[in-house]
């Protein structure tokens, strides 16, 4: 799987999520974010993540974690279950000023952004299960 953006995704000492993108990458997302819809390229950002079975988007819908409409929404992991609920593990990470600033235009801004540690699913094993 391509790494569309090149960027790097990884838990800092704190535990929070940290999305870095390369200085030369930065004005091709910013093109893509003039062209396409801002959940398509959040989504691109994590590709090739996602598709290795890490750092999931979330949707506000898709899940019973609190009442919060946040587009940038990060699971560990996620599986879309047949009956249309999502089981998260591990961690979840939120971009908290959601309402105010954009996490991609942050991204492309600064050429890093930190999701801060939200939630985390029981331990053992255990999953968090949202409603269908």
């Amino acid at each position: 799987m391509i790494n569309l953006y090149n960027v790097t995704i990884e838990n800092n000492a704190a535990g929070n999520l940290v999305i870095r993108l390369p200085e030369d990458m930065r004005q091709e997302v910013a093109s893509d974010l003039e062209r396409r819809d801002e959940s398509t390229v959040w989504a691109d950002i994590f590709e090739s993540y996602r598709c290795n079975g890490s750092f999931t988007p979330v949707s506000p819908e898709s899940h019973y974690f609190g009442l919060t409409d946040d587009p940038y929404m990060v699971a560990d992991d996620a599986t879309l279950e047949d009956d249309g609920s999502l089981t998260v593990y591990g961690g979840l990470y939120h971009f908290p000023a959601y309402q105010v600033r954009s996490a991609i235009q942050d991204l492309i801004d600064c050429g890093e952004v930190t999701l801060p540690r939200w939630h985390t699913a029981p331990a053992s094993g255990e999953r968090r299960e949202s409603v269908a």
